[in-house]
């Protein structure tokens, strides 16, 4: 199983890199306006992100777009020696956020506002691959699955991903958490739940 998950990661990163930056801002703005149509968004109090690493779809519009809707932002701090995140609100995404953990942005320590993930209304999800019924293949760390599991029941997960990263089948095991909505720039899916 492992080995099928690190092919189908190698081929969406492939896929997925190969996307102009022109046509992954063209596409993370339709994804952005999806996002801040959604109930879910209009409802919650505060939301949580990923913040954009690589070739991911940009999440920065959307954050910036919530702060300006006066919701609360909080982004992820990775805690390297304990392998799991911490969440950290953010007032001014452009001041605040610096290269941390892997290189991605987190906020540098002078503006760290840890929160509990209990305060939690929405949550951005990242990943490689999703598939119709909301099964996540994420990039192999474990921080996201073990962070999940930490939250109140019935938080909705919204994954943002380009259309090229909705796949047909990703290997789960039962215990996995699913996404509730996945948002690429066509379509917005709702994932069937277990009872």
């Amino acid at each position: 199983m492992s080995e099928n998950k690190k092919q189908l990661r190698q081929r969406i990163l492939q896929k997925r890199n190969t996307i102009s930056s022109e046509m992954r801002k063209e596409k993370s703005q339709a994804i952005t306006q999806r996002l801040l149509s959604l109930p879910q968004f209009h409802s919650a109090q505060w939301i949580m992100s990923y913040v954009t690493f690589r070739s991911e779809v940009d999440t920065i519009p959307f954050m910036e777009a919530s702060l300006v809707w006066g919701k609360r932002i909080a982004v992820p701090v990775v805690e390297k020696a304990t392998r799991r995140l911490l969440i950290s609100e953010v007032l001014d995404i452009s001041r605040e956020l610096f290269p941390g953990a892997y290189g991605i942005m987190e906020p540098v320590e002078n503006f760290r506002r840890i929160i509990s993930p209990q305060l939690l209304n929405l949550i951005i999800v990242p990943g490689v691959a999703f598939d119709l019924h909301g099964n996540r293949l994420g990039y192999g760390g474990g921080y996201y699955d073990r962070f999940l599991k930490t939250l109140s029941p019935g938080v909705p997960l919204i994954a943002v991903a380009f259309d090229l990263q909705v796949v047909e089948k990703i290997p789960a095991e039962y215990y996995d958490l699913k996404v509730h909505i996945i948002v690429t720039e066509s379509r917005l899916i709702y994932c069937p739940q277990r009872e």
